[in-house]
């Protein structure tokens, strides 16, 4: 990805999600972790779709009462998105059994519905 691109990310409250998909419940309770990550694996998003992202973080932020700008919380079982062939899925990092990603999400709109 380009760096100008994982600059915009950063600045949208969304780093770049590295590594194994499942994330430690004992992690999560203790550590602070990111309420957003675009997973490695995603293709670039437009400008557009890192304002959507932007969005849905800041909708994230209000869940779990944190201020506005907040990029992650104590606990927070981070909601990883990717962009594969043009189409957007979710999934949260402790999903260890069934699909790992969405299956029922195509656009950044269909994941922004899912998570409210």
């Amino acid at each position: 990805m380009n760096a100008a691109v994982i600059e915009k990310l950063a600045t949208a409250g969304c780093p770049i999600q590295e590594g194994g998909l499942n994330g430690s419940l004992i992690v999560h309770g203790f550590f602070t972790m990111p309420l957003i990550a675009l997973h490695e694996s995603s293709e670039e998003p437009t400008v557009e779709e890192i304002e959507e992202i932007k969005e849905i973080r800041e909708y994230i932020t209000t869940k779990f009462g944190c201020a506005p700008d907040a990029v992650s919380a104590l606990g927070a079982n981070t909601v990883a998105i990717r962009k594969v062939n043009g189409c957007w899925a979710y999934r949260r990092l402790t999903w260890d059994v069934g699909p790992m990603w969405s299956p029922n999400t195509r656009t950044l709109s269909d994941v922004r519905s899912a998570l409210y």
